[in-house]
């Protein structure tokens, strides 16, 4: 009896240890996938307002929205380290070799030459395909986390409905093992115990048998 429940222990401990681990591992890419978002959002933010500032500059020729420009591609460098930082997958590199394009083309874009209008159509024209490249990207970006934290969200329901299964039906093993012993002691006592009263049958002192002797005369 004891053997068999120690086993039954052991292997709901294994199995238990496992599904956490299992439940552990979901939870932390989870907290990761909110994090490469989050960065991600800060990056979407920050190139436009860079696009912004570049603008007006070019309009203007105000150095204070250049000074701007790069106090905000500084801030966006640390975003960046930040976020390449977070296990990227392909679309999280994609995203991250746009916004080089994209930096790259706002410091081409501000260097416009002529009037007013024709620097901020120079402008446009030189920003268009890496806008649009980035913007993509952030897209795409976005929308597959959000599918990866779909996904984990119901990998980690069903990973919580599995651990109280495995734990009901462990119970369950446990308690057939514990009854199934009970059984078996009760009936080998009973077992016993016909066995000591067969042997007082047999083995118990002889009944005595009064002999008939014949009277005598005297």
């Amino acid at each position: 009896m004891q053997a068999s429940v120690l086993i039954v222990m052991a292997a709901c401990t294994v199995t238990s240890l496992l599904a956490l681990q299992n439940v552990v591992n979901k939870a932390d890419e989870r907290r990761t996938i909110d994090k490469r978002l989050m960065v991600a959002e800060r990056l979407r933010a920050d190139a436009l307002e860079i696009a912004r500032s570049a603008r007006r500059f070019v309009l203007g020729g105000n150095l204070q929205e250049r000074q701007r420009v790069q106090a905000i591609s500084a801030e966006m460098e640390t975003a960046r380290r930040t976020f390449r930082g977070l296990r990227l997958r392909p679309d999280g590199i994609s995203l991250d070799t746009s916004l080089d394009v994209y930096l790259a083309a706002i410091d081409e874009a501000m260097d416009a030459e002529g009037e007013p209008v024709e620097r901020l159509a120079q402008f446009e024209a030189t920003l268009l395909d890496a806008r649009n490249l980035v913007s993509t990207d952030f897209d795409r970006f976005v929308a597959g986390e959000r599918a990866r934290r779909e996904t984990l969200r119901s990998a980690f329901v069903l990973a919580g409905t599995a651990r109280w299964a495995i734990l009901v039906g462990s119970v369950l093993v446990v308690l057939m093992v514990f009854m199934s012993s009970v059984m078996t002691f009760r009936r080998v006592q009973r077992d016993e115990l016909l066995l000591q009263t067969r042997g007082l049958r047999v083995d118990g002192p002889p009944v005595a048998v009064a002999a008939s002797e014949p009277s005598m005369l005297v």
